[in-house]
């Protein structure tokens, strides 16, 4: 079987995927600077690893015939790790979530000549992998028009006024909501505030059938989908954050009000205890046609893994073995519209473990 190595395998997202290769059956090579799991999972290569040094990256690829490189990196680390592992001819994947970052990652695997697909966790990765499903299935009938997307990290038990529990990087939440996002509005890709454009949202799936939520803009989630769509003749596209009820105008205000850092620790102190759970919601429709596309989906933690793990860590495992599996197009850069969605949703859902 193929080898992967996971630069940042101590992290959350890092570690889970390393249990999702290892689920498929793969060599799971993990690069980090500590081992703080290696005595107790023994199926895991590790490798002492500083990545503030190219010699100590280069170090996996010498040391290992590895197939595919993922990074599980904060996004400022991933451009030094998918140039070395294009420098050795290995196909790179990561979960991205900043634009410039993975526009420059892109670039290098054009220098190079070698496979790259960045942006592959949660959203950007699964909802925009919805999202393209949306709009090959309409577009066999007219114009598609508009595509929504949605996401929500979310607690099962409300704690007010945030309704909110850290599942990730709190720095990397703070960016998304203070960051301008990107949306293609009315033809032309635009860029609007962070936490503008509120909305109630309504989610019928099964026990959380009519509960309300919020929600606003975020960036990084629409990804390298906008000029897809664009280019396809799609008016509207757009990425947003779902929350509980009142969770952005808290937020909002400490922003407006308070330091970055010390929003932050609010947040943190504030996190709601117990188990998390994820929602997808995914809405499009045609120009001049009355048909739609909605799709709905709510992922709960297991005992193992939080949701916002098993829905970030294992799409990005069953996108990159299904490249491993099935080949690479000729194209080097990689996009949502090279996933062959009926194999890859029918994966995910066995890796979570959700019948469908």
């Amino acid at each position: 079987m193929s080898k992967i190595v996971v630069f940042g395998c101590n992290g959350q997202m890092g570690f889970a995927i390393c249990e999702g290769f290892c689920r498929l059956g793969y060599d799971v090579v993990g690069a980090d600077k500590l081992d703080s799991h290696g005595s107790n999972v023994p199926w895991l290569n590790f490798i002492s690893c500083d990545i503030r040094h190219p010699a100590e990256i280069q170090k996996a690829f010498d040391e290992h015939k590895i197939s595919a490189t993922v990074s599980a990196l904060p996004y400022f680390l991933n451009e030094r790790v998918a140039d070395i592992s294009m420098r050795n001819n290995i196909p790179y994947f990561d979960l991205g979530g900043k634009v410039n970052v993975s526009e420059k990652i892109h670039q290098l695997s054009e220098t190079f000549g070698v496979s790259c697909f960045t942006d592959l966790g949660l959203a950007p990765g699964w909802v925009n992998i919805v999202a393209e499903e949306a709009y090959q299935k309409l577009s066999l009938i007219g114009d598609v028009e508009t595509i929504a997307m949605y996401v929500g990290g979310l607690p099962q038990e409300m704690n007010p006024p945030l309704n909110y529990k850290v599942t990730w990087s709190t720095e990397g939440l703070l960016n998304e909501y203070r960051d301008d996002c990107l949306v293609l509005k009315d033809g032309e890709i635009v860029t609007e505030k962070g936490m503008d454009d509120v909305y109630g949202l309504t989610i019928p799936v099964s026990s959380f059938e009519n509960f309300k939520f919020e929600t606003f803009n975020t960036s990084g989630g629409a990804s390298h989908i906008l000029e897809s769509m664009q280019k396809r003749g799609v008016q509207n596209c757009k990425y947003q954050t779902i929350r509980h009820p009142g969770h952005r105008d808290a937020v909002k205000m400490m922003l407006d009000s308070m330091d970055y850092y010390e929003v932050g620790k609010v947040i943190e102190a504030q996190s709601v205890e117990g188990k998390d759970f994820v929602i997808m919601h995914v809405w499009a429709s045609l120009h001049n046609i009355p048909v739609q596309y909605e799709y709905n989906k709510i992922v709960f933690a297991d005992e193992e893994f939080s949701a916002m793990q098993l829905c970030t860590a294992f799409p990005l495992v069953t996108a990159v073995n299904q490249f491993l599996s099935q080949g690479f197009p000729e194209h080097k850069k990689l996009t949502y519209e090279d996933i062959r969605y009926g194999k890859f949703n029918a994966m995910v859902n066995a890796l979570i473990g959700i019948d469908e």
